[in-house]
């Protein structure tokens, strides 16, 4: 826990504002409210109080099944009688390896309910991966689907597994959608034998009914609840132990930060149960605020947008690349959006340029509202900073949650440094992680007391505060590229490539240089419909791609096009695959590379369009697009084989390499 907290007369928990933090972003908040006063119990407990007040209303939507509050619960307690029947005892830890559905909701807090602890992990990891997560964590039984059986069976003996329940999709639909279901879907997935060890979910509940003891353990709001797990601050995979008042508090600080939202209010819950927003905000937040969950198993962008439409959900949350990929979607165009409350971004760093866009999108589509970027961290279950309603500053994360302290420090160290100037970014909240589980110098490491009495999570980001309080997110300390001497901000440079028109998205790393020890090397991927309408000009099939490597010192954006005016034209270097034979990287395919590598020197200059040069000292750029006719023709020009012939396994790598990042 961040800091110590007491009981107030009502017994609800409140954290002192310590005097010697700095809190600019006092001046900022508005109508919010600096500090909370917090559920004193467990995650389960806090629902069913919740519940209580709501029986009737609709706690989850699972395609097309609708569910109500009571019902949840008394499915939940159905849940862990079963569990307390076969063995589960206090701080037992339960896998729970499911996408979004109501068995996942339903385990998880009966788990929480017999005092045992979740771990969720990723369902689609890899049997090794899974195999790690619970020896990891020692866990004695794992609930999963019909379709992953077959990997928690391969590696069952080399744990501790005890029990697997085995649940179904199917069981959870109205007949309806069953039968769509199990003849689409349902077909795919192989058979559990009959003589399989494993508790089917119909059975596994018929247990319960049995239970004629106590099976409801006390459990108090700093035991752990559950276990995610994430590469930490230092990289490394590591299970992040958080307990029931870190997921409490979250849900107060979520809503105390949304004056908006009211009970009832629809939230679309794509982000699945092992991310830390999924579980922590999708999930619990609108659980524990009398909220509607659309659970969402398995999505993609189209039906993303469909959902958003068909429930009118008031708020939703995704990666930046989601909201890129809406915007382009056909079904968007008449869309009515006016029923948004609230549009979150995290996961990622949002471009300047993509906010914007995004932005007028609502608007266009009758939104009221903007998109709201927060920062944050599994340390602390998710956000931790938001930016507020009524106030946004471009190019900011928002200001901290109520509870919730920030300040930048000298990298690995406890000097804070003025507003404005550049440090690693640190933290100190209600929602801070118990631990690292079974780490405890890595726990050392990364959570330490200050002289101010709070315990300080060390995030590994850089970035500055200005004198109102508001967070700008520069970067991971381990991404920043260090070239000559210089420090660059991968993120900054995208943010540029990403403000041409022309440009769909952009990434920048850092590759290794004998004399700079590092360069830049940019990737850039053209709008897709800038393609289209190159291949719509050309006869016959769009079956051509051109990558075009600039190595140089001033890094230039250029067109797909044919050749153009650049500095340095003696460095550039043309190369045109066929897109027909890039489909796998397999022997054929970097045969077929061999026969179509062409390579052209350019005699004149490239010039760039638009964007100018980036004053930056490296650099070597990967542009994916469309090849003009003139740029094949020119391909097919004789006497290039050799030249071709002798960069074959360059060719190979830059198409690879181009791939990777996007």
């Amino acid at each position: 826990m961040a800091y110590n907290w007491t009981l107030n007369e009502e017994g609800k928990i409140v954290f002192p504002i310590p005097e010697e933090v700095k809190t600019p972003w006092f001046r900022s908040t508005g109508d919010l409210p600096h500090t909370c006063e917090y559920f004193n119990g467990t995650m389960y407990e806090k629902v069913e109080e919740t519940a209580k007040k709501h029986p009737l209303n609709i706690a989850l939507d699972f395609m097309g099944k609708h569910i109500t509050y009571k019902y949840m619960i008394d499915q939940i307690n159905l849940c862990a009688k079963s569990l307390r029947i076969l063995g589960i005892r206090e701080n037992d830890k339960v896998t729970i390896a499911m996408p979004n559905c109501p068995q996942a909701i339903y385990m998880l807090y009966a788990t929480n309910l017999v005092g045992a602890v979740a771990n969720m992990i990723h369902p689609l990891s890899a049997e090794k991966e899974i195999e790690n997560y619970l020896n990891m964590s020692g866990s004695v039984m794992v609930v999963t689907l019909d379709q992953f059986y077959h990997k928690i069976e391969a590696i069952r003996q080399n744990t501790k597994v005890q029990n697997v329940i085995i649940a179904r999709i199917r069981d959870e639909l109205t007949r309806p959608i069953r039968v769509g279901y199990m003849l689409t879907e349902g077909r795919k997935i192989a058979k559990i034998p009959k003589e399989a060890p494993v508790f089917q979910w119909p059975d596994f509940v018929q247990l319960g009914r049995h239970c004629g003891y106590e099976y409801r353990v006390k459990r108090k709001p700093d035991d752990p609840a559950a276990i995610l797990y994430s590469g930490g601050t230092t990289g490394t995979t590591k299970g992040i132990v958080l307990t029931n008042l870190n997921f409490n508090a979250l849900a107060t600080q979520v809503i105390a930060a949304n004056p908006i939202y009211r009970t009832g209010d629809k939230m679309l819950a794509a982000m699945p149960l092992f991310h830390g927003f999924g579980l922590g905000v999708c999930i619990h937040t609108m659980l524990a605020g009398g909220g509607r969950c659309i659970l969402v198993p398995r999505f993609t962008p189209k039906s993303y947008a469909k959902l958003i439409t068909k429930y009118r959900c008031n708020f939703i949350a995704g990666v930046p690349t989601l909201y890129e990929a809406l915007l382009r979607l056909p079904s968007m165009r008449g869309a009515d959006l006016s029923c948004l409350k609230g549009v979150f971004s995290g996961g990622d760093s949002l471009s300047v340029e993509l906010k914007k866009k995004f932005d007028n999108f609502l608007y266009d589509h009758k939104g009221k509202i903007q998109v709201r970027e927060g920062y944050g961290t599994t340390e602390c279950v998710t956000a931790s900073c938001l930016t507020p309603p009524q106030m946004h500053k471009e190019g900011s994360i928002g200001i901290p949650f109520p509870d919730t302290y920030y300040k930048i420090v000298e990298p690995g160290t406890d000097k804070e440094l003025p507003y404005g100037e550049e440090g690693e970014i640190l933290l100190a909240g209600p929602s801070v992680m118990q631990g690292y589980l079974d780490m405890p110098e890595e726990t050392a490491e990364t959570i330490r007391e200050h002289a101010d009495g709070l315990k300080w999570v060390y995030t590994g980001d850089l970035g500055t505060m200005d004198d109102e309080g508001f967070i700008y997110f520069r970067g991971r300390a381990k991404r920043m590229i260090i070239s000559s001497g210089y420090n660059i901000y991968p993120a900054q440079l995208e943010n540029i490539f990403d403000a041409h028109e022309k440009v769909h998205m952009s990434c920048a790393i850092g590759v290794p240089d004998s004399y700079k020890m590092q360069k830049v090397k940019m990737f850039v991927m053209p709008k897709v419909f800038l393609l289209l309408k190159r291949a719509e000009r050309r006869s016959g099939p769009s079956s051509w791609h051109t990558l075009r490597s600039i190595s140089q010192n001033t890094l230039c954006l250029t067109t797909s096009s044919s050749a153009q005016n650049c500095r340095r034209p003696s460095s550039a270097r043309l190369l045109t695959v066929s897109s027909r034979k890039r489909k796998r990287q397999s022997a054929r395919h970097l045969w077929h590379l061999r026969k179509k590598a062409q390579i052209r020197k350019h005699d004149k200059s490239m010039i760039s369009e638009g964007i100018g040069t980036v004053p930056v000292p490296f650099a070597h750029t990967v542009i994916i697009g469309a090849a003009s006719r003139r740029s094949r023709q020119n391909a097919r020009r004789p006497g290039l084989g050799k030249q071709a012939e002798s960069t074959e396994t360059r060719a190979g790598k830059q198409a690879e390499d181009a791939e990777a990042p996007l």
